[in-house]
């Protein structure tokens, strides 16, 4: 056998052997250094501040004092709101603030998750209710949320939200 030919087997070989190398390797379970590496997160803790911004957008919706609801939300949030004629009929009666004069939320927490140091969600339901301009008969509104939290340099503040106008559905599976 030439020397070429050995070489090109033992590259071969070698070229072979890396990849089950490889190929073992990439099979093996996660590590938990990826886990272990981050800060441990007082999830109660979390949760109480939560529970606390919650009150805090409550007290401000029924107050009318957007002012401080603004503090409540990290820089580049984005909320979307229900939509639909009867939620847009509220936001008009607001003059440019997110509800009119007088509304007031009751909102309803139906799950709350600590994912990270950084990241926490709410998933839930509120009902608005308000006072329409020319009537005495209050109205009432419930849509389904989910607003993502992140941990901020100024603690947890609101970063995303997103609500629909219908009811919180049922779990599409049933829980473990």
């Amino acid at each position: 056998m030439s020397p070429q030919n050995r070489w090109s087997i033992v590259v071969r070989r070698s070229r072979l052997s890396s990849a089950v190398v490889i190929c073992a390797a990439a099979c093996q379970p996660q590590r938990q250094e990826r886990t272990t590496g981050q800060a441990a997160v007082d999830t109660a803790a979390v949760r109480a501040t939560i529970d606390s911004l919650r009150a805090a957008w409550e007290k401000g919706v029924g107050a009318g004092d957007f002012k401080s609801m603004i503090t409540m939300l990290a820089d580049g949030a984005v909320m979307v709101g229900p939509g639909g004629p009867a939620w847009d009929s509220l936001t008009a009666l607001g003059s440019g603030a997110p509800f009119p004069p007088g509304a007031t939320i009751d909102i309803t927490p139906l799950e709350v998750r600590v994912m990270s140091p950084e990241w926490a969600y709410e998933f839930g339901s509120s009902t608005v209710t308000y006072t329409p301009g020319g009537t005495n008969q209050a109205r009432k509104l419930r849509d389904t949320y989910l607003i993502l939290f992140r941990n901020t340099a100024n603690g947890w503040k609101v970063y995303r939200e997103v609500a629909s106008s219908k009811a919180p559905p049922k779990p599409l599976l049933p829980p473990k």
